[in-house]
Formats: C-alpha cells, sequence, structure tokens
C-alpha cells in the first residue's frame, strides 16, 4: 500500500487527502442523517413572498427569497467529497492538471447545486 501510494504524483496525492477524509465525514454524515440524528429539524423554512415585506427582502437575491442555504457545512462537505473522487478519477484516466481540477470543481459545485435543491424541495414537500 505504502509503495502505491509513493508512487502517486503530488497532484494525486492532493486530490486523495482531500477525497478519504471528506468521504469519511460525508459517510458519518449521511448515516447520522438517514438515523434522524443529524438535529435538523425543519431548520430551511421558505418564507412565501408575499408575507416578505420590502424592508426583509434583499433586491436581486431569489436565493434568500427561496430560503436555500448554499453554503453550509452539509454542502462544503458534499463539494470537498465530490470534488476530490472527481480529480481522483479523472487524472488517473489521462486528464491534464487542468482539465482535472476543471472537472473536480465543477463536480463538486453540481453537486452542492443538487443537494441543495433536494433539501429545499423536501422541506417543501413536509411543509405542505
Amino acid at each position: 500500500m505504502q509503495a502505491w501510494f509513493d508512487g502517486l504524483t503530488t497532484f494525486e496525492k492532493i486530490f486523495w487527502y482531500i477525497a478519504v477524509p471528506f468521504t469519511l465525514i460525508f459517510v458519518i454524515q449521511l448515516l447520522l442523517s438517514v438515523a434522524g440524528l443529524d438535529g435538523r429539524k425543519n431548520k430551511i423554512q421558505p418564507t412565501p413572498p408575499d408575507e416578505v415585506s420590502d424592508e426583509q427582502q434583499p433586491k436581486n437575491n431569489r436565493i434568500l427569497t427561496l430560503g436555500l442555504s448554499f453554503f453550509s457545512l452539509r454542502n462544503v462537505i458534499t463539494f470537498f467529497t465530490f470534488f476530490g473522487w472527481t480529480g481522483v478519477i479523472t487524472f488517473r484516466y489521462g486528464m491534464t492538471h487542468q482539465q482535472s481540477l476543471l472537472s473536480a470543481l465543477a463536480c463538486g459545485l453540481f453537486a452542492m447545486l443538487v443537494l441543495t435543491f433536494l433539501f429545499y424541495f423536501s422541506n417543501k414537500s413536509k411543509s405542505t
């Protein structure tokens, strides 16, 4: 195992150092969430736009109007999990440093976006 890891480039090692710990945290977080022990009790409660006064609602900020939480701890963990594994896989299969990095960033951001909307629609369906 040590010989294999020593044979990796520094670029690959960085992705591995990101992927493995964040995957462990992600799995623990997922198990706690499934068991109902994640401490979330409908924290995302979207406020209907008609109930928000003009002083309370920022101009041109639809994300706050929807009640989304894009930069939550859960999303950051998800980003680094997908970022790390995408970087490992893409570089391993022949992409350049730049291509691997851009692919990893895109995949991590996409995973964050999907997770944000999943929780938004999940909470929206609970409230109806």
